[in-house]
């Protein structure tokens, strides 16, 4: 009995075990075409089609091949599969009451997806059926909890797929697809891991690839994604931007190789996020559409990206190095005072209420300690730009227009970091001229030291920005000098020396308190500069061709036709306005003054131990210094009129009110030959005069008069 009853059992697992074989193998295989022909077409709405079914009942593994669905022309297939690789955990699945995967892999996937304008998609149809069939419910339905499921070593191999939004000018064929994903679920797993994360494929025609893995260090525990793209095309990643721009990337290639560090600190260690960097964009040329595409470009032949290292965590980011080669830039500055890219991107105009609202700070909130500057610390090691053109034309600035062509630059330490400073040097062509400098400063605060070399440098192309100042400014300027530079809280602090020259120079300030200087060339030898506020300059040498200083408005007006000077110092204060000037000795020629109603003409001027002084708000004069010479003087005032072969005065002071149009003169000691003079109805003359002490009033206008004093008077003749 015993027997019969085994035997009746194994008969019976025998017979179960054929039956579960006979459908593995054949029935569920014929009921999975059937279905696909059938219930998945009348679901989808498309036809659908798998060419062949393979199941092992025992692996419970799952393979379906030539899988296809329709388009919406039927001998179009939107999508289809080469190959379908299922393999069930069974045991696993059970255990865990969910569907576990050991693996998961898709081969020859191929599909199109088309987007349109109002946003729906190729397969809204397909969705629409399936709502059909199974209305969505409003809220969702939480009562069945979340699906349980571990998919494990999922791969996705030989694909391509081809996406299109013609309105958006998307275009993109991603083919030589291989994507590889560990696992994904909603609950755990302890199957065999053979898969690691990676993503390649080609992007019309461009490769990306990115791959991962697992990083084990002493004390943390981190996870790195490695991604590649080589030469994409920037006119078509332009095309896809999705918002509207108003440029053309006319053409450029990039590759980029980047790593994404995710790093989970262990024994007390801090968490970060670090991304690496390298990368390059060559022969890359872009416009402005339009007209103003002619004034607003860039254009180069590479820029290069070395080891860029950025911490995400800790708001760090270094630079190994970057350099651009043959740049090509110009930029336009509109008259209010934005440049002309920043309007390439259109978007909504900001709502005035909102952004107000937005700079409102939260009465409840209060400031996290450590975190009051929450900018990048930011170094970058090298930086150069070779063979480069620039050109600005700022209309903000009165039209004014700086172009450099030839520029080399470069730069080492490039920072902000407070204590820190960059080392540079640049040379360039620049406003019809040529520029070097070099030196050492700090970004921060904007202090160190440098040396400029500017060669023949034409200041009319940027008298727009002296405008601003409500000053017009011409000619050619030559400047080799060293600076010192320190801002630190205070103003900006400047301590110069060197050499410079002018050529056909112009400086004029019209409206009230009108000026007029021009020179005709002028060179100036140990220079010492100093400025804070104030201005404090100071030279060895200074020669003078053609000099003019004109005063309208207190009718001031000098002309000569040259000057020069030695151990000269000019003062310059910014609050009053004063002007104070001095030199050791100082000679003009043909010199030609007019202040009000007093004209003066000397052939030759000397001077030495020479002051002079100007104080705009008051509009007076001063000139003094302890030896004057003068030869061919000529001199006049109202009915006054004076003339000499020779003069000299020692310890003379000449001051001059503009408001009130009266000159003074005072001296220890004058000497004069050949003079002749005359003072309605008198009139005079003499081979010879020697005078002391001597003190003069002069007065035009309303109140015209004159006035002499002298202790003696000596004439021969």
């Amino acid at each position: 009995m015993a027997l019969k009853r085994i035997s009746k059992v194994a008969i019976g697992v025998a017979a179960a075990y054929g039956i579960y074989c006979a459908l593995g193998y054949w029935a569920l295989p014929a009921g999975i075409q059937r279905a696909a022909s059938g219930y998945a077409s009348d679901l989808l709405g498309r036809q659908c089609s798998v060419g062949e079914a393979k199941f092992n009942p025992l692996t419970l593994e799952l393979t379906l091949k030539d899988v296809r669905m329709a388009g919406h022309a039927p001998a179009e297939p939107a999508l289809s599969i080469g190959s379908l690789y299922v393999n069930v955990a069974g045991i696993a699945s059970l255990a865990r009451f969910g569907l576990v995967l050991d693996a998961l892999s898709v081969d020859r996937f191929s599909g199109e997806l088309t987007v349109n304008d109002d946003g729906a998609t190729s397969f809204q149809d397909v969705i629409d059926s399936i709502h059909k069939h199974f209305p969505p419910k409003n809220p969702p339905d939480e009562e069945g909890g979340v699906f349980r499921f571990s998919l494990n070593n999922i791969e996705l191999t030989n694909s391509s797929l081809h996406i299109l939004a013609p309105s958006r000018g998307v275009d993109e064929r991603l083919t030589e697809i291989s994507l590889g994903i560990p696992f994904i679920g909603s609950i755990g797993s302890d199957r065999e891991i053979k898969v690691k994360p990676r993503l390649t494929l080609k992007d019309n025609g461009s490769p990306f690839a990115m791959h991962g893995q697992t990083l084990p260090f002493k004390d943390t525990m981190a996870t790195q994604m490695h991604a590649d793209i080589s030469d994409y095309d920037l006119p078509h990643l332009a095309a896809m931007s999705p918002l509207p721009l108003d440029a053309d990337v006319r053409s450029g290639k990039a590759s980029i190789s980047a790593d994404i560090t995710f790093a989970k600190g262990l024994k007390g260690a801090g968490d970060s996020i670090i991304v690496t960097v390298s990368g390059h964009a060559d022969n890359v040329a872009a416009a402005m559409k339009g007209e103003a595409g002619r004034k607003n470009l860039i254009a180069f032949d590479r820029l290069a990206l070395e080891q860029a290292t950025i911490n995400l965590t800790a708001r760090t980011a270094e630079v190994a190095g970057i350099s651009l080669a043959s740049p090509n830039i110009a930029l336009e500055r509109l008259a209010d005072g934005s440049l002309a890219w920043s309007h390439v991107i259109k978007t909504a105009a900001p709502d005035p209420a909102k952004e107000a609202a937005a700079a409102e700070p939260d009465a409840g909130e209060q400031p996290v300690s450590g975190q009051e500057n929450s900018g990048f610390i930011w170094v970058v090691r090298d930086a150069s730009i070779t063979k480069g053109r620039f050109r600005l034309e700022d209309h903000a600035a009165g039209n004014a227009l700086v172009e450099a062509s030839e520029l080399n630059a470069s730069a080492s330490n490039l920072t902000m970091k407070p204590g820190e400073s960059t080392a540079f040097s640049l040379s360039t062509k620049i406003l019809d001229g040529a520029l070097k400098s070099s030196g050492s400063l700090s970004l921060d605060d904007l202090s160190g030291s440098l040396s400029l070399a500017a060669e023949k440098l034409n200041l009319g192309r940027i008298s727009g920005y002296a405008e601003l100042a409500g000053m017009k400014l011409a000619g050619r300027a030559t400047v080799d000098a060293k600076a010192e530079l320190a801002a630190d809280d205070a103003p900006l602090s400047v301590q110069a020396s060197g050499s410079a020259a002018l050529e056909a120079f112009s400086l004029e300030k019209p409206g009230s308190a009108p000026l007029s200087l021009k020179l005709g060339s002028a060179k100036a030898g140990g220079l010492e500069l100093e400025y804070k506020n104030d201005l404090s300059l100071k030279a060895a040498s200074l020669e003078l061709r053609s000099p003019q200083l004109d005063l309208p408005e207190s009718g001031f007006a000098s002309r000569f036709a040259k000057a020069s000077a030695q151990a000269l110092s000019l003062d310059w204060t910014a609050g009053s306005g004063q002007i104070g000037a001095g030199a050791k000795t100082l000679s003009l020629g043909g010199a030609d003054v007019k202040a009000g109603a007093f004209e003066g003409r000397v052939g030759e001027f000397g001077a030495n131990a020479f002051q002079a002084g100007w104080n705009g708000e008051k509009e007076e004069a001063s000139v003094s210094g302890s030896l004057f010479t003068a030869r061919g003087t000529a001199l006049s005032a109202g009915a006054f009129s004076a003339a000499a072969e020779g003069s000299r005065a020692r310890d003379l002071t000449v001051g001059w009110q503009g408001r009130k149009q009266s000159l003074s003169v005072q001296s220890s000691s004058i000497g004069i030959t050949q003079t002749s003079f005359q003072a309605d109805p008198v009139s005079g003359g003499a081979r010879e005069v020697a005078v002391s002490s001597l003190s003069l009033g002069l007065a035009s206008g309303e109140h015209e008069s004159l006035s002499v004093k002298t202790a003696s008077v000596k004439s021969e003749g």
